[in-house]
């Protein structure tokens, strides 16, 4: 199988991290293109007092991003490197913009940062990959 195009979905958790330099040195060498996903919790209806805290966490996942593309710059300069804000359940973006994308595979840390999360509906990593109809690789 040719990789051309690999999607990199971060949270911030030393797995996502581990994840991005996998994928970095796989892009590397294939000569595949690396888009790096962050997802944010979508919220529907947002009362007064909520509007900063959600307006924050897109602040901190595009913070994330723009990391993560600084990283792969420096440690692997000429890669061709793009970053995506999705908002929404991890589990389902992650799924939708792989297939959407026409992705070769996904390259994905073990586990988050969302401890409770995990206990109550399943770590996003498992869910992807039971659910992806293309190649996950799950970096430890």
């Amino acid at each position: 199988m040719l990789l051309k195009k690999i999607l990199v979905p971060i949270d911030g958790s030393d797995h996502a991290e581990k994840a991005l330099s996998y994928a970095l040195k796989l892009a590397e060498r294939c000569d595949a293109d690396v888009e790096v996903l962050t997802v944010v919790p979508e919220v529907v209806y947002t009362p007064d007092w909520m509007r900063d805290y959600t307006e924050k966490m897109k602040e901190n996942g595009e913070e994330l991003l723009s990391k993560a593309l600084r990283r792969a710059e420096e440690d692997k300069p000429g890669l061709r490197v793009s970053k995506r804000l999705e908002e929404g359940f991890a589990d389902l973006k992650i799924l939708e913009v792989a297939k959407k994308g026409r992705f070769d595979i996904i390259v994905m840390g073990s586990r988050g940062l969302g401890a409770v999360k995990r206990f109550l509906l399943g770590s996003v990593s498992n869910k992807v990959v039971n659910q992806s109809e293309l190649p996950v690789l799950i970096v430890k």
